[in-house]
């Protein structure tokens, strides 16, 4: 979020939670919903499945929009009248069905960047220049092979711009011989006066190759995130089937050159750890996937954070059935899929470590200071 008071997740199919950065932690600020005047907010839409804030304008992508065309919307904070509704773009030569347009945006305060993966012909991504009425630039695909997912990553600093085809085709020999699959590359394209070139390509099969460690480079999903500040820039390889690893490289005079492997502390297999990257100064931050499960029976809940059990609790009163709700303190939570089942009758649960609390209001205090 460029630094700013200020961060947005994805808190939901249909909606984004602002939320401010004070005294040391977060809070919610404001919930927003798709404000457009034409359709409202859409079921399956994806609205906030991508999020980009500087300064004031935050960038929402809504890659199920219109039957998957998708669109990006931009809303204006003012102080005293909160978030509004600004506009909604679309993609400029023409929007079809299973773009995904606005699957993945950046913004810097000036130009907008917003990703369509699923365009047939391998992806397109568009540079609207926010100062001079959203007029629109496209970076062109340098490999048009179908499924390459290129936009699936973008990301924007100065004059440069990063973009992620994770499932871009290279040719691998095996010991059956060769043969084509989804590697990944990373392309970056230098603005030149008012458009943008492509400069450079890094490819994961270059880094992958030289890695002992990475026997899987067939949908290694190089380029599943990407992120970029000054001379340095780190790349995501959310592999299918391998633990998940970041690659940092460094600007050198003419190229950019792997600086540092970032590899997967926990190991574990398809964790998708490189799904999400983030440099800012001397920090690097490397998201990964986790399993959230937790069972009800009467007052007592108990939570497991990738089978390893994190919370056994006793609430003071039995929760009421068909509700569910979720909170997140100081962290910032994304959900891939939600899946409720019945409790089965025979499963054991931990019995819960804290003591009885007498109001609903002390369990709350008592879950925070849990957490």
């Amino acid at each position: 979020s460029n630094g700013e008071p200020a961060f947005c997740t994805c808190g939901g199919v249909q909606e984004t939670t602002v939320v401010d950065f004070t005294d040391g932690g977060f809070h919610g600020e404001e919930k927003i919903t798709d404000q457009d005047p034409l359709t409202g907010p859409l079921a399956g839409a994806g609205f906030g499945t991508a999020v980009a804030l500087h300064d004031n304008l935050l960038v929402i992508g809504t890659p199920g929009d219109s039957s998957g065309t998708g669109s990006v919307s931009l809303y204006r904070h003012e102080t005293g009248l909160g978030w509004s509704f600004i506009t909604k773009l679309v993609k400029p030569n023409g929007p079809a069905a299973g773009d995904g347009f606005g699957a993945a945006v950046a913004y810097d305060g000036t130009w907008l960047l917003a990703g369509a993966p699923g365009v047939s012909g391998g992806g397109e991504v568009w540079a609207f220049d926010t100062t001079a009425g959203y007029t629109a630039q496209q970076l062109v695909n340098p490999d048009t092979l179908g499924g390459n997912e290129y936009g699936f990553s973008v990301a924007l600093d100065g004059g440069n711009a990063v973009i992620g085809a994770r499932n871009a085709q290279e040719t691998l020999v095996d010991r059956g011989g060769p043969f084509t699959a989804p590697v990944g590359r990373v392309y970056l394209f230098q603005q030149a006066g008012p458009t943008r070139t492509q400069a450079h390509t890094l490819r994961g099969v270059d880094v992958l190759s030289a890695d002992p460690q990475s026997p899987f480079q067939s949908d290694a999903r190089f380029g599943s995130a990407v992120d970029i500040q000054g001379d340095r820039l780190v790349v995501g390889v959310a592999d299918r089937f391998d633990a998940g690893r970041a690659f940092v490289y460094r600007r050198g005079l003419n190229n950019w050159a792997l600086e540092q492997e970032l590899v997967n502390p926990t190991a574990i297999s398809q964790d998708e750890y490189g799904r999400a990257v983030v440099i800012d100064g001397g920090t690097i931050a490397v998201g990964t996937r986790y399993e959230l499960r937790f069972a009800v029976r009467d007052q007592l809940v108990n939570v497991w954070l990738d089978d390893e059990l994190v919370i056994a609790y006793s609430y003071p009163d039995r929760q009421s059935g068909g509700h569910l709700a979720l909170s997140a303190f100081d962290a910032t939570v994304a959900f891939d899929s939600i899946t409720i089942r019945a409790l089965p009758g025979d499963l054991e649960l931990t019995e819960a470590s804290n003591p009885a609390a007498t109001s609903p209001a002390d369990a709350e205090a008592e879950v925070k200071l849990a957490e």
